[in-house]
């Protein structure tokens, strides 16, 4: 038994019947140099000694003895593989037809007496291709942890073996639990937030609620894209701003566009919020070691090159602010209201005027060239994130062999086609770049 972090804990007490809290990572698979199509069977063959990566795999959400409100992970004795696994053909053969897939599954919530995860295998790709999509719960794994273990069950080469089938990963440091440390804590923070400077760049307070904060039911929409990773890092470079903040203004520019096309007024900033890791190390496979953040998108400047300068540099302060903070008052913080949050959260994320967020983001890098299982070829790794009000838009980036793979996770309520907002995020790219590199041609 080992007693469960707030950090992952908050996970579990945030889930509703309306609000599912387990993300989907999917594996798009080629088998021609295997020269047949996966099987269940073939799953149910080659599963088991990658089940040693991590303890979570085989143990369940249990309470401490004599401390019912407190959760931990337990062994689940009654493990059992054939739980986990399933099978399904998608509806059509092109990406909608696995988004359409994954929306289904993002909606059916993992069985707390099991294990947190499930296996689901997608025939009928486009040429001949099929998918995993690994439906984990935000309790087991953050995003740097899930691409951990991505790499740690595959190979750069075809047909070699895993470097390692069992680990001991390490964890981020547990809070403490006493009250005088959350005071510690919080004292340090505001101390490191005095030295940090100015943070008018950054968001402090409660933005006004926007289409993409409309109140929303329990239907999930997942739409997947991908973009050139080489264009992404050309504007990043050409603009002198990190890839995050190209990134993020790429975004808030959809963003923009987005609320003009719904009739929308697009004269105050967005803000997004993205976690930044405590534990970027290769070893760690479980857990939760990310603190939140929150940045400006620009989506009030017109000028698309002031936009994508101003929200690469919110993005930056934001991220230095939290990393200057550093991550002790997260850490206790989530341990004394892993309970209490989530219950006000659910009380309030329809009815209060403003919020803290228009958009959730993730930014995970990954490996890069393609990877291998056994004899089958990862030819894409996408992620679905969690779309949680009052903020239902969730928009997750992972680079993977040349290509940053989106997943976006949406309440029809929030955004009714995400489809063409993944459209405008490929249009955003292009004026960015059109508009960077004009300005160097006329300095030049």
């Amino acid at each position: 038994m080992e007693p469960m972090t707030g950090e992952d804990a908050i996970f579990l007490h945030l889930e509703r019947p309306d609000t599912p809290t387990h993300t989907l990572k999917v594996a798009v698979l080629d088998c021609a140099r295997r020269g047949s199509a996966l099987t269940l069977d073939d799953l149910r063959a080659q599963i088991p000694p990658y089940l040693g990566l991590t303890p979570r795999a085989t143990q369940r959400v249990g309470h401490l003895p004599g401390r019912p409100q407190d959760l931990a992970w337990v062994q689940d004795e009654d493990f059992d593989l054939e739980n986990h696994l399933d099978q399904r053909t998608a509806p059509t053969a092109d990406r909608a037809g696995l988004d359409a897939v994954c929306a289904e599954l993002a909606m059916h919530q993992l069985d707390r007496n099991r294990p947190l995860w499930s296996i689901t295998l997608v025939h009928g790709l486009d040429e001949g291709r099929q998918a995993v999509v690994v439906r984990v719960h935000h309790a087991i794994a953050d995003g740097i942890a899930a691409i951990n273990l991505f790499r740690a069950a595959t190979t750069e080469e075809p047909g070699a073996a895993p470097a390692r089938t069992t680990t001991s990963a390490p964890r981020s440091a547990a809070a403490t639990g006493r009250l005088r440390d959350l005071v510690r804590a919080a004292r340090a923070s505001r101390r490191r937030t005095r030295d940090f400077g100015s943070r008018a760049a950054i968001p402090a307070g409660l933005s006004p609620r926007t289409v993409f904060n409309t109140p929303s039911g329990s239907e999930r929409l997942c739409v997947s894209s991908s973009l050139d990773l080489a264009d992404l890092k050309l504007l990043a470079s050409s603009a002198g701003v990190t890839l995050n903040g190209a990134l993020h203004a790429v975004i808030g520019s959809a963003m923009r566009a987005e609320l003009l096309a719904r009739g929308q007024r697009a004269d105050f900033p967005l803000v997004a919020t993205f976690g930044v890791a405590e534990d970027t190390g290769p070893d760690r496979l479980h857990g939760n070691a990310i603190a939140t953040a929150r940045a400006y998108l620009r989506a009030d400047l017109a000028d698309p090159e002031s936009r994508l300068r101003e929200t690469a540099r919110s993005c930056l302060l934001s991220v230095g602010l939290r990393r200057a903070r550093g991550f002790d008052l997260h850490r206790e913080g989530t341990h004394h209201t892993q309970r209490l949050a989530p219950s006000a959260r659910a009380a309030l994320a329809h009815v209060l005027p403003r919020v803290t967020n228009h958009i959730t983001t993730a930014n995970v890098p990954g490996p890069a060239q393609r990877r291998w299982l056994g004899d089958v070829e990862v030819v894409d790794w996408i992620s679905f994130s969690l779309a949680i009000a009052p903020a239902d838009v969730n928009l997750t980036a992972y680079s993977y062999a040349g290509r940053l793979s989106i997943g976006l996770v949406v309440t029809p309520e929030s955004m009714p086609d995400p489809r063409r907002f993944l459209a405008r995020v490929e249009e955003s790219l292009v004026e960015h770049l059109a508009a960077v590199q004009g300005s160097a041609v006329a300095v030049a």
